[in-house]
Order: structure tokens, then C-alpha cells, then sequence
């Protein structure tokens, strides 16, 4: 699995979002809510793109987006498989104390599918 985070996968670029808000001041952040969206567009080639916004809010009420969009044919991972890792690891991922000097390490340990 990747183990870089040089292209930030989306729960991290949602959890950034709202943990450079926490920066400023040095503070821990703890994601309280973290939904799910699923989504399915069409493409002008006629295929459907299919995938999930991810929507972090955390203690708060400072709030984030990503998105989680494996590419057929190309990613190792279904968006299947991404759902059903982030809704396993949703509750461990929400435990977690985010600040700046950690956020590496705990994406690291969660040891997330690229496409999370």
C-alpha cells in the first residue's frame, strides 16, 4: 500500500481542512461527525462515475470535505472495498486526538487503501 501522503488522500485533505483552524492555537482536534455521501454522474462518454463525498465536522463545528473516487482499471481498490475499510475504520478514526505533530503518524497506523 502507499505509504506516502505527497498526493493527500481525502480524509486526511478533509481533516487538514479543518485542523489548520487548530494550528493557529496549537489545539487537538476530535472528528465528532463523519458522514458519508455517495454520488453517481455521467460522463460525456456515457460511463458513470461513481463515489463518496466524505463530510468531517469536528468538536467545534469546524467542517470538511473530501472525496473517495478509486479509478477503475487503475486503482488496486473497489470503491466498495473504500467504503467498507473507511466504515470499519470510522470509529478508530474518530478516537483520534489530531494535531499537527501527529497527523502523519495516525493516518500511518490506520494504514488506509489509497483512495482513503
Amino acid at each position: 500500500q502507499n505509504k506516502t501522503f505527497g498526493s493527500f488522500n481525502p480524509v486526511f485533505r478533509s481533516a487538514y481542512h479543518i485542523l489548520r483552524h487548530h494550528l493557529l492555537f496549537l489545539y487537538a482536534m476530535q472528528i465528532k461527525i463523519l458522514s458519508l455521501h455517495p454520488y453517481e454522474i455521467s460522463l460525456t462518454n456515457g460511463q458513470m462515475r461513481k463515489g463518496i463525498l466524505v463530510h468531517l465536522t469536528d468538536q467545534t463545528g469546524h467542517s470538511g470535505w473530501g472525496e473517495v473516487a478509486p479509478l477503475p482499471k487503475w486503482s488496486h481498490e473497489t470503491l466498495d472495498d473504500s467504503l467498507q475499510q473507511l466504515n470499519q475504520k470510522r470509529q478508530e478514526i474518530m478516537k483520534v486526538e489530531w494535531t499537527a505533530c501527529n497527523c502523519l503518524q495516525e493516518l500511518r497506523k490506520l494504514d488506509l487503501l489509497p483512495s482513503l
